[in-house]
């Protein structure tokens, strides 16, 4: 599935075999010039580029004051430069195997690289699942914040949000052991339907919200409120709405590439139609790059529409106006 795909592979374009790479750079002791050719240097700067632009968004996590979209932000965001810390480490371990090495430390070299990338997938993996099961959790909580905040308080959305993250640990332990047997087919299974089942789920919450931000347009927001969640509830929603929207196009490919391959899956006779599955592969491209824009557009997503954050790049603070007005207890108000 797309959801396992990490990329441009390091080293993707080169036909020469690994005794021409390892000679590649021979004569050089660090630095390799002849290394980084064009394609070279541009995936390379591309994921350092990434690398950073995840880390900006940890450290303004580190200033902004304790918030629900950011223990969100946060559960997606550390798997995603923790993986990408990995990617940029097989990048580097894909430089050094084209110098001269002893066999066994070259081999050593393969079996680091391997593990890895394989932990960049398992990442990759887990933010996909992560996102598709916690946003449904968040966007839902945002909508009851909005609409009754009273209703919100008892509805425990912290505990809901903790139960549904264990999810993605469930799936991605479900994809990546070694099983056997009948275990093959639930991995499949879980790991196509997952998303499917995710997807219809968020297809009401969406639809929902949107109609009530139409039809309530002369709701007012609560400016004032010792709860971050309820204070300014319609225009955070408005805003993660918009977050949504772009969240869900992107994923649009994967949930037809996960319709259609259970559909190959359980059919012979899909397996044999040279037409469904060139329309198929075109998809499963598509899903491919998803999988590679998610993260970016995660990142601009969440700088610029998610209100803490976009409060703390913009206006170049670390904590809300009201965090530096003296403590109201407000519990009276709210009976």
């Amino acid at each position: 599935m797309a959801a396992e795909y990490d990329g441009i592979y390091p080293g993707e374009g080169f036909d020469e075999d690994e005794a021409t790479n390892a000679a590649l750079c021979a004569n050089y002791t660090v630095f390799c010039p002849d290394f980084f050719t064009m394609s070279n240097s541009a995936y390379l700067v591309y994921i350092i580029v990434r690398l950073i632009l995840f880390s900006f968004i940890l450290f303004l996590s580190s200033i902004i004051p304790r918030d629900f979209l950011k223990t969100f932000t946060l559960y997606l965001f550390i798997p995603l430069f923790c993986g990408e810390l990995c990617r940029v480490a097989v990048e580097f371990l894909y430089y050094f195997k084209h110098f001269d090495m002893p066999e066994e430390a070259a081999g050593k070299m393969l079996l680091a690289e391997a593990v890895l990338d394989k932990i960049h997938v398992v990442f990759a993996t887990f933010v996909y699942y992560a996102f598709l099961g916690a946003s449904i959790i968040v966007y839902w909580g945002l909508f009851k914040a909005f609409l009754n905040p009273e209703s919100f308080e008892r509805c425990k959305i912290g505990i809901m949000f903790n139960v549904v993250a264990c999810v993605p640990v469930v799936i991605v332990i479900l994809m990546f052991l070694p099983w056997g047997g009948v275990f093959v087919d639930i991995r499949t299974y879980v790991k196509y339907v997952s998303p499917i089942v995710l997807g219809i789920i968020m297809i009401p919450c969406y639809l929902r919200t949107v109609f009530h931000l139409s039809w309530q347009k002369t709701m007012l927001d609560s400016k004032i409120d010792d709860r971050l969640i309820i204070r300014r509830a319609k225009s955070r929603l408005i805003w993660f709405t918009i977050y949504m929207t772009i969240q869900n196009l992107i994923n649009i490919p994967e949930f037809i590439e996960a319709i259609m391959y259970l559909c190959v899956y359980t059919s012979k006779d899909l397996k044999d139609d040279v037409g469904f599955l060139n329309i198929f592969s075109q998809v499963t491209l598509w899903a491919s790059i998803s999988d590679e824009a998610r993260p970016i557009s995660l990142f601009f997503c969440t700088l610029f529409l998610v209100p803490v954050y976009r409060s703390a790049i913009l206006f170049c603070r670390s904590k809300p106006e009201l965090n530096f007005s003296p403590v109201v207890d407000l519990t009276e108000y709210r009976r």
